[in-house]
């Protein structure tokens, strides 16, 4: 085997999922919006139209998030990094902000607020939890939002101004001092 990531099969077939990422994202989302504006028959269709959309949507989310966190910079990743990177990433603050806050306290109180709202005002419009699924919407796009940062910032990531950098108490690299052997002196 090739010492290089991305030269292993099994490396190749996980970075390619990974890179589905965009696009199950858009695929995920219009069958969102079909479901909201009730396009097909809930009763009957709703549960076929969300698990097909959902399972690979969920494979494809951890397989990605995966390689964004876990493993080096492939040359995907490396191909994808816009040209004008600082620009995006200023005019992208405030997805760069949501990926570096989606732990905390903030995050999960405006997810458990709008999953909240979202079923008080089903029971209130329906008087039951299960229709409509409009009133869903603004949850299902605040975690997309949530999951495309993630996607934003991998690419913008030396250019995030919420990542801290060496002198800010960010990682170190740990660089030896060159060895003099095998070099030539110049004796003149």
């Amino acid at each position: 085997m090739s010492a290089i990531r991305d030269e292993m099969p099994y490396s190749n077939a996980m970075t390619t999922l990974a890179h589905l990422f965009p696009t199950i994202m858009v695929i995920y989302g219009a069958s969102m919006v079909l479901e909201w504006v009730e396009f097909y028959d809930l009763q009957n269709y709703s549960f076929v139209v969300q698990t097909l959309a959902f399972a690979p949507f969920t494979a494809v989310v951890l397989i990605s998030w995966t390689h964004m966190i876990f493993s080096p910079i492939c040359m995907k990743c490396m191909r994808s990094v816009p040209v004008d990177a600082p620009a995006q990433a200023q005019r992208q603050m405030y997805l760069l902000w949501i990926f570096h806050y989606m732990t905390g306290w903030l995050f999960i109180s405006v997810l458990v607020g709008l999953a909240l709202v979202s079923s008080i005002v089903r029971v209130i419009l329906v008087g039951t939890i299960h229709e409509p699924s409009w009133t869903r919407a603004p949850l299902d796009i605040f975690i997309m939002g949530a999951l495309w940062s993630g996607w934003v910032h991998h690419k913008l990531r030396p250019w995030c101004p919420y990542c801290k950098g060496w002198d800010e108490g960010g990682e170190h690299e740990v660089v030896p001092d060159p060895l003099p052997t095998g070099t030539k002196v110049d004796n003149s």
